[in-house]
């Protein structure tokens, strides 16, 4: 009785079929050599797909947080109210490096609103001057070194406060942000005009 083949086709080969004589020290350490760049060549483009990832996921943060504080700034510069007088003379921008306030209208309502910086965090407040209500919210936080500063449309000259009876013509805001591993950064300036709304009185 002959011997069965595994398969059709199958064909001896004496190279598979020998037993007596294994792998030499040269093979092996050419195989672990071979397996060792593969290896290598793989953890590098994860290594790489892993750092293009962060990248873009902390440039992606970056730009969301400069969207935000460049909309909520915009918001209060954007519609400051010249009125000097609601029963007695209001002040107008008031401000230093940590942050500053001055009279708007919202939604009809007369009020000073404006943000100030606290141990990092940008905090946005609003009083109503004939109500009396006061609201705070935290905009945004990881802003460390953050300061603003003020432009004399006069001097041409940036300063660090404003207790003028006119208004500067650009608020600046320095920023730095803080990523969650620690580490901190400058981003870029943030420069506002102010654009008063209303010359005289309430409409």
């Amino acid at each position: 009785m002959s011997e069965r083949l595994p398969f059709p086709g199958w064909k001896r080969s004496k190279a598979f079929f020998r037993t007596g004589r294994g792998f030499t020290l040269f093979e092996v350490l050419v195989t672990i050599t071979l397996t060792g760049f593969i290896m290598l060549g793989i953890i590098t483009v994860l290594q790489n797909t892993a750092d293009f990832s962060w990248r873009s996921y902390t440039r992606g943060d970056k730009e969301r947080v400069l969207r935000l504080l460049t909309r909520r700034l915009e918001e209060i510069l954007g519609s400051a109210y010249l009125c000097p007088y609601i029963g007695e003379k209001l002040q107008l921008l008031n401000g230093n490096t940590q942050g500053f306030s001055l009279p708007v209208s919202r939604e009809g309502v007369t009020g000073r609103a404006g943000f100030f910086l606290h141990d990092g965090d940008l905090v946005y407040r609003w009083e109503g001057i004939r109500d009396g209500e006061v609201a705070e919210e935290t905009v945004i936080t990881r802003l460390p070194g953050a300061a603003f500063s003020y432009l004399d449309g006069k001097s041409g000259l940036w300063i660090p406060y404003w207790q003028e009876d006119y208004y500067p013509r650009l608020v600046r805001l320095r920023l730095h942000w803080q990523e969650e591993t620690g580490e901190s950064e400058p981003l870029p300036d943030l420069i506002f005009p102010i654009l008063v709304g209303t010359e005289y009185g309430i409409e």
